[in-house]
């Protein structure tokens, strides 16, 4: 049962760190340039970080976080608000927020409910 769940999280890992290369992302919330279709990627990848409950994993990138989902792989939301590169990621002990900072010097604590900060 272990080997299925250390699996399942090597798969996850290992999407979020190759398909970014190649989905393209739809135009809304994805704050792209006036006229531009789609984003090709989802940034460089700088930290990752599990919920405390194991349900969720986080992605800190060049462009935004991405939440995914553990138990389906899937991108869950796609958060933004720093509006440099996001080096840094975190969630509370009680898993009800991740703070993140970024390259331009904040450091701001999201609501793991809502996503806002």
């Amino acid at each position: 049962m272990i080997w299925r769940t250390s699996f399942k999280i090597s798969a996850l890992i290992g999407f979020v760190l190759f398909a970014h290369y190649s989905i393209a992302q739809p135009f809304n919330e994805q704050n792209l340039p006036e006229g531009a279709k789609a984003r090709i990627g989802k940034g460089r990848i700088n930290e990752i970080a599990y919920s405390p409950d194991g349900g969720q994993l986080a992605v800190a990138t060049s462009i935004g976080i991405w939440i995914y989902s553990i138990v389906t792989g899937d991108e869950v939301k796609r958060i933004t608000g720093n509006l440099g590169i996001v080096f840094t990621i975190s969630f509370s002990r009680d898993g009800l927020t991740l703070a993140s900072g970024s390259s331009d010097g904040r450091i701001l604590l999201w609501d793991a409910q809502t996503w806002e900060y």
